[in-house]
């Protein structure tokens, strides 16, 4: 009788290496396929963006926002954080500044050393014209990448925008 379970067992054993080995397989279809279908959007996004299509790149880019629901990944992260950049920048162009922010915390959170995520709250800042706040987040730029000159001269421009805008209230007092 112990034959007969010590074999038993080691079937329930191969068994379940087999379905292990199995899910593994099905698993690793599912992300190829989600990598495929976000690269296909990406590139969509990307045409709308640059067509100025600004509704339907963030609905495409929230549809890639879905792709990563189910089974995120630590190495999906950088796609994440580029996703919500760029449909932060849609959002800013769409002046939906509110929305654009949350995308742009989110940058921010995912990735704190990467410039862009302060450059999407500085834009978001923007639309809202709170230039003081939007300077503070081009300096946190500056501070992460002080050889940019794009930043320093961005910078510099707001810095201009907002001291116009100071002088202007100033003579409507």
């Amino acid at each position: 009788a112990s034959k007969v379970e010590a074999e038993a067992s080691k079937v329930e054993a191969e068994a379940s290496k087999v379905e292990a080995e199995a899910e593994a397989k099905a698993s690793l279809e599912r992300v190829k396929t989600r990598d495929r279908r976000y690269t296909k959007l990406q590139l969509a996004a990307d045409a709308a963006m640059e067509q100025g299509y600004f509704e339907q790149a963030v609905a495409t880019l929230t549809e890639v926002l879905a792709l990563f629901e189910d089974e995120p990944r630590e190495e999906d992260v950088a796609y994440l954080a580029m996703t919500r950049m760029s449909r932060s920048l849609a959002l800013v162009k769409l002046g939906r500044a509110e929305e654009a922010m949350q995308d742009a915390d989110e940058v921010v959170r995912i990735e704190p050393t990467w410039v862009r995520g302060y450059l999407c709250r500085a834009g978001a800042y923007q639309v809202m014209t709170r230039y003081d706040l939007a300077l503070e987040q081009f300096s946190l730029a500056v501070r992460l990448d002080p050889a940019n000159q794009e930043l320093i001269e961005g910078k510099r421009q707001l810095e201009q925008i907002q001291e116009e805008n100071r002088a202007m209230t100033e003579t409507l007092e």
